[in-house]
């Protein structure tokens, strides 16, 4: 469930709409607004509270002058509801990854969540570095040999994977778009190895506990 923070115009004064919603719900919340407020202008959602961390920012500020924006709005209410918590984690990254900056925008991203790839627990270009030394040592890259990692640069290597993949830092991990092969290897030849591999991967968890500086 979704729950609207609705406002009219300048006025912050606002009215709470639960999604999804009915055309008489709507409009009880509109007269709502008409009352506590002198000021005319666009109702526009000034807040928003559901369990995908960084929908509010995406909706915030949002004006509802299309006439189907309640049934989108409503649609997204019930696609949430049906997302578990990685799809959860997974949307609140790929919107800011994306830079949704509409409810068009948000919907899209929504529907497409299976062209995203999660990584729990990475957080920082560091740990993401960490991430990319590790699971190439696991899927049989000897480039950054395990004697060398505490002498590596974590963050550096994860800021040059971060600028050629882009993605997004959750509070639960790093989402990125996935890639095919060839279009990895050309954005970044050195680090080709690990596009096929950025995966919520068990055996890095294990790894990544093996090692106290991990």
């Amino acid at each position: 469930m979704i729950t609207l923070n609705l406002a009219r115009g300048d006025n912050y004064e606002s009215v709470p709409l639960r999604l999804p919603t009915t055309p008489g719900e709507v409009d009880e919340v509109f007269a709502a607004l008409d009352a506590a407020s002198r000021y005319a202008g666009e109702v526009q959602i000034i807040g928003v509270d559901s369990g995908v961390p960084s929908l509010a920012k995406h909706l915030k500020g949002a004006g509802l002058t299309d006439p189907d924006a309640f049934d989108k709005l409503n649609r997204l209410a019930e696609k949430i509801d049906g997302m578990d918590e990685r799809q959860r984690d997974i949307f609140s990254g790929a919107l800011d990854a994306e830079s949704a900056g509409s409810l068009d925008d948000v919907l899209r991203v929504s529907d497409s969540l299976e062209a995203y790839t999660f990584v729990p627990n990475v957080r920082s270009d560091e740990e993401l570095g960490r991430y990319v030394v590790v699971a190439g040592q696991l899927h049989g890259d000897r480039r950054f040999p395990e004697e060398a990692w505490p002498y590596l640069d974590f963050a550096k290597i994860g800021a040059e994977y971060f600028a050629g993949h882009g993605g997004a830092y959750t509070v639960s991990g790093y989402v990125m778009r996935r890639m095919d092969s060839s279009k990895c290897r050309r954005v970044n030849p050195f680090l080709s190895f690990i596009c096929s591999t950025v995966r919520s991967d068990t055996a890095w968890i294990s790894q990544r506990r093996s090692y106290s500086w991990i």
